[in-house]
């Protein structure tokens, strides 16, 4: 929702911008926004809802420190009016205002807008045309609104890809936890296996020692037993 912005007058103390606030009444009108309006606009449109009219002593306090009437427009771009920035904040904060749309570049109104976040706009007027004040604005706003739509889908999908990406890499963690237990139990095996061969080296070689021994034993019997084949071939022969 938008919120047009109508106080300059002439000398006449007459609004200005007449044709301009009637073309964008009708507008309003139709729901798409509020019009913020001094007592001179106010007038035009006595019974429309949609027409918020600032309060008479905040007007009267910025028309006190005016030479002519005409300067009004003048006087809001170089002074400052706390009041103004308060009032017009409560409607700005209204979470439907998206932007704010000003026929000068008035200090109080572009601070109250930085301050509650909302769009600045400034109508065609003031650079010398004459079109449709709320026309281009309202494309603006609703290519502002497609693209944040636009925006907001492209953040979904990517969000959605992190999503994704997240669940591989955890994932992928899982794997490697599985990995490393399995590396653990395999290096454990492998110990197990060492252990059991050098058993058995040492098992070798203590049966090889025993079969050195007995092949030793072996021998000496042997001779042994071809002395006592002499010895008792001797007594034969005696």
């Amino acid at each position: 929702m938008l919120v047009f912005v109508f106080l300059e007058i002439n000398n006449e103390r007459k609004p200005l911008y007449a044709e301009e606030f009637n073309k964008c009444l009708k507008s309003v009108s139709t729901g798409n926004g509020i019009i913020v309006a001094s007592k001179e606009y106010k007038a035009l449109a006595l019974d429309k809802e949609c027409v918020l009219q600032i309060p008479d002593s905040i007007m009267n306090d910025i028309d006190n420190g005016l030479v002519s009437p005409e300067n009004r427009g003048l006087f809001l771009c170089i002074n400052k009016n706390n009041a103004i920035i308060d009032w017009i904040s409560e409607i700005l904060s209204n979470k439907d205002v998206t932007g704010i749309l000003l026929m000068g570049r008035y200090y109080d109104f572009i601070s109250a807008a930085k301050k509650n976040n909302v769009s600045i706009y400034y109508s065609e007027i003031i650079d010398g045309k004459t079109e449709d004040i709320t026309r281009g604005v309202l494309e603006k706003e609703e290519d502002y609104r497609n693209q944040i739509n636009s925006l907001t889908n492209d953040l979904h999908d990517l969000r959605e890809e992190i999503k994704d990406k997240n669940e591989q890499i955890a994932q992928f963690h899982n794997r490697i936890g599985s990995l490393q237990e399995e590396l653990y139990n395999r290096k454990n095996q492998v110990k197990a296996l060492e252990e059991q061969w050098e058993y058995a080296e040492k098992k070798v070689d203590k049966i090889e020692d025993e079969k050195f021994l007995y092949l030793k034993m072996y021998k000496s019997f042997l001779k042994e037993l071809d002395e006592t084949k002499v010895e008792l071939l001797n007594l034969r022969k005696k």
